[in-house]
C-alpha cells in the first residue's frame, strides 16, 4: 500500500507524504 500511497501525494519519494 505505501508505494500506491507514495506515488499518489505529489510525485514527491516516500516518506515526503509522512509530513503530510
Amino acid at each position: 500500500m505505501n508505494s500506491s500511497i507514495s506515488i499518489l501525494p505529489m510525485g514527491r519519494p516516500r516518506g515526503a507524504e509522512r509530513n503530510l
